[in-house]
């Protein structure tokens, strides 16, 4: 049976922006689409999401491969597109999650905080909207990268603006309102459907699982493994088991 603990205040600041997107899906049909809105739909997505995972995931949280400065700086850049908080602030919560994986001190277990948690409450609460700089303080030394940390909405903006300026609002209902919700709510579910649904292939300590049709993990599968070959860095976009280092290659 799941536990349930005491709810976390919520700063109006990061609930208020968050539901204004979802409120204006309820705009939906009397939005005129085309092919192709829907084509930009998905390409903004599937950009973003490969920012999401092979940037903060594979790249911030896992070290699965090797970049540049200036081609950090971009990946950076293009995961908080997604509008997900900035790089060092997604890695070093997910390494938290890694470490304490569905035990009490895990920043966002279903099995420990309820489903709602899991999937959204933790990123809106302000329960973890600091951490500790030396859980990514190799990044950490970076100053182009800690600047875009503290101002994470700046990627997203300037993405939704330029969406805006050169498609017009139908652009930007579709290809970035629609888009960034349906991308929240595709990672978020990898922290809640993913540890209560799916299979099972290896007996580990925490309660992730396999869950096939997880866009996500498809995306994050195809994304990093093209990363790695041109690379040449060992290792696939994820496996069976979880690992607690920084350069694990794990589910999630």
């Amino acid at each position: 049976m799941l536990a349930v603990q005491t709810p976390y205040a919520y700063r109006l600041g990061v609930v208020i922006p968050f539901l204004m997107l979802h409120a204006a899906l309820l705009a939906a049909p009397w939005v005129p689409v085309s092919s192709g809105l829907l084509l930009l739909l998905l390409l903004t997505y599937a950009i973003r999401m490969f920012g999401v995972t092979a940037g903060y995931h594979r790249y911030f949280s896992h070290r699965s491969y090797k970049l540049g400065r200036a081609a950090q700086f971009l990946m950076a850049f293009l995961a908080q597109t997604s509008g997900q908080k900035g790089a060092l602030w997604w890695a070093a919560h997910h390494r938290l999650h890694h470490r304490e994986s569905d035990r009490e001190e895990d920043v966002h277990s279903p099995w420990q905080s309820g489903f709602w948690w899991s999937h959204v409450g933790w990123v809106l609460s302000n329960r973890y909207d600091e951490y500790d700089p030396r859980a990514v303080g190799e990044f950490s030394q970076f100053p182009e990268l800690v600047w875009l940390d503290r101002y994470h909405w700046v990627p997203t903006a300037a993405f939704g603006a330029a969406i805006a300026l050169l498609g017009g609002w139908r652009a930007f209902f579709w290809g970035y309102v629609v888009s960034t919700v349906i991308l929240y709510h595709c990672t978020f579910s990898i922290n809640s459907f993913a540890h209560l649904f799916g299979s099972r292939g290896f007996d580990t300590p925490d309660q992730s699982r396999t869950t096939s049709s997880s866009l996500c993990s498809r995306w994050e599968k195809a994304g990093t493994t093209i990363i790695i070959s041109r690379r040449g860095v060992a290792g696939r976009a994820y496996a069976g088991g979880r690992s607690t280092s920084p350069s694990g290659l794990s589910r999630c």
